[in-house]
């Protein structure tokens, strides 16, 4: 008696048998299935299930990359939104031209921002807050002036905090809408 002869009549083996020369490639016991593959299973190494844990963590883990993803696409909007909102006019120096700066080796060219605040207090709220009341009316004063300089590289920036009492010389200038120049 063959070796699978036996194993046969216990049951199907969980380990499939090497082939001999002269055996086809049907199910084990030479008898094929009467609809097609139904009860025969081809013989090789089974998938093992994966556990309930295995699976719980993937689907959280895959939650989290769309979540992720998903919060950075906003950001990216939300950023690009902002952008759209800052308004940008050409700079009237007077009769002194100031070049632009150089990009350099990447394209980049420093960035100069000027951050101006008002001590403003003409409302009933500030008022309430601590504001003097005969300062209600009156127009607001730039209180803070504070110039950055972005290098180009952004790698550093500087910042320039400019006293509001400070006295600038102010160049002859012309306004690009009537004409009108103004002196020095």
């Amino acid at each position: 008696m063959r070796q699978s002869s036996v194993r046969e009549e216990r049951g199907r083996s969980a380990v499939p048998e090497p082939r001999e020369d002269g055996e086809d490639d049907g199910p084990p016991g030479g008898k094929e299935p009467a609809s097609g593959d139904a009860g025969y299973r081809p013989s090789g190494p089974r998938r093992p299930k994966r556990s309930r844990g295995v699976r719980i963590l993937r689907w959280s883990a895959l939650t989290l990359t769309v979540l992720i993803l998903g919060a950075a696409g906003a950001g990216y909007f939300y950023y690009q939104h902002l952008n759209g909102n800052l308004r940008k006019e050409e700079l009237d120096l007077g009769d002194s031209k100031i070049g632009k700066p150089e990009p350099n080796a990447a394209g980049q060219t420093p960035l100069n921002i000027l951050l101006i605040g008002s001590d403003s207090r003409n409302t009933a709220e500030n008022v309430k807050l601590g504001g003097a009341k005969q300062d209600a009316d009156r127009k607001p004063l730039a209180d803070v002036q504070m110039l950055v300089h972005v290098s180009a590289d952004r790698a550093n920036m500087s910042v320039v905090s400019i006293p509001r009492d400070t006295r600038v010389t102010i160049p002859r200038c012309t306004d690009p809408k009537d004409g009108t120049v103004y002196p020095k």
